[in-house]
Parts: C-alpha cells; sequence; structure tokens
C-alpha cells in the first residue's frame, strides 16, 4: 500500500490534468456564452425590424413622411444586420459555439474524473493502472482536438486562473492563493497566471523581442 512519502507520482500527474481540463473547460464555457450572446443578438435584430416597420404600417402610427424616415433607418439597420449575418456564416459562429459548448461539457468531465482519481492517493483502488491509462487517453485526445482551437494566451491565463481557484492552487510566483478573477498588480510575482503586472511585463518584452 502507498503512504505518504511513497505515492505514485501518477497520482501528481492526474492532479495536474484535472486543474488543466477545468482550466480548459473554462476557455470553451467562456466562448460559448459568447457566441450565445453573438446568435442572440442577430437573431433578436432579424425579427424586431420586419416587426417593427410592419407594426406601424398596418396600425397606421406614423404619417407617411415619418414612416418614410423609418424605413430609410430600417434599411440601414437591414444591411447593417445583413453584413453580420454573412459575417457570422464566414466566421463560423453556429459551428464554433456547437463546439465550444461541447468541448466545456467534455472537459468538465474529464476533470471531475481525474481528480476522483486523484485524490485516492491513500488508497488507490485495485484497478488504478486501467482506470489511469483509459484517462490519460482521454485527457491525451481531448488535448489534441482542443490545441487546435487557437487558444489564445489572454484565455490561457483566464483559464489557468480559474483553475488555480477551483482547486486552491498557490501560484508558484508569489505563493498565494488567488480568492477572485480580479487580476491584481504584485509587482514581485514572476508567474503570469496569477499577476496581471507580470502579464504585462510579459507582453510588453514579447514585443520588444519581436
Amino acid at each position: 500500500m502507498s503512504t505518504a512519502a511513497t505515492v505514485d507520482p501518477r497520482f501528481t500527474e492526474l492532479h495536474k490534468r484535472a486543474a488543466d481540463s477545468f482550466a480548459t473547460a473554462a476557455i470553451f464555457q467562456r466562448r460559448s456564452e459568447k457566441y450565445e450572446r453573438l446568435m442572440r443578438v442577430l437573431t433578436f435584430f432579424g425579427l424586431v425590424l420586419p416587426i417593427v416597420i410592419g407594426g406601424i404600417v398596418m396600425g397606421g402610427l406614423a404619417d407617411p413622411e415619418l414612416l418614410k424616415r423609418w424605413v430609410y433607418v430600417a434599411g440601414v439597420l437591414a444591411v447593417v444586420q445583413v453584413v453580420i449575418f454573412l459575417w457570422s456564416v464566414v466566421a463560423n459562429w453556429p459551428d464554433r459555439l456547437n463546439y465550444a459548448s461541447s468541448a466545456n461539457a467534455l472537459n468538465t468531465q474529464l476533470s471531475n474524473e481525474l481528480h476522483a482519481l486523484a485524490i485516492q492517493a491513500a488508497k488507490p483502488p485495485a484497478d488504478f493502472d486501467a482506470r489511469f491509462a483509459k484517462l490519460e487517453a482521454a485527457d491525451n485526445a481531448r488535448q489534441m482536438q482542443d490545441q487546435t482551437k487557437n487558444i489564445t494566451e489572454k484565455e490561457k491565463v483566464y483559464g489557468r486562473r480559474t483553475a488555480m481557484i477551483q482547486f486552491q492552487t498557490k501560484c508558484v510566483g508569489c505563493e498565494e492563493v488567488p480568492l477572485s478573477m480580479k487580476m491584481v498588480f504584485w509587482g514581485g510575482c514572476p508567474n503570469s497566471h496569477c499577476c496581471l503586472a507580470s502579464l504585462m511585463q510579459q507582453f510588453s518584452i514579447r514585443l520588444r523581442s519581436s
């Protein structure tokens, strides 16, 4: 039986993978919420313009001169709506929304399963080897898919900070556990996942070297 001094290093890896999966889930949850808002706005304007103009005309609520202005404004807004709609097609908003929602759910489930196995270090289950191999393979496959979705450095910082709060992980730079998503200026911390000041410095160095 494993003791505290001889804990299988795979349990440490499980904890890390659980945090990474949770961070990735947070990133795609944020993306999902973004695309949901965009799709709702697009749908709203697609419905509201013809309904408002039709209601004004049918109800005789505007004199001819004022109606012309309404139609002109509606025409301008309709052009804007068409442009946004075309951009949503080109940018593939529906597919991005579907992928983000799915990736959020799958990474959350994976994180939960990894964490559930990781906390059994004191008394490993009899089928630990098989469960570890299965989760490791699933996590590797999930990472390969998600890495094709152009996750930005800013999103990585957001995801990592979310995971640090969830799992009460200390920052390797300042040895503090983040209490909220609000980034603060902790000047002595070299960890960009923890400190906004070091993050800005990192970007500044990157810009100077480019």
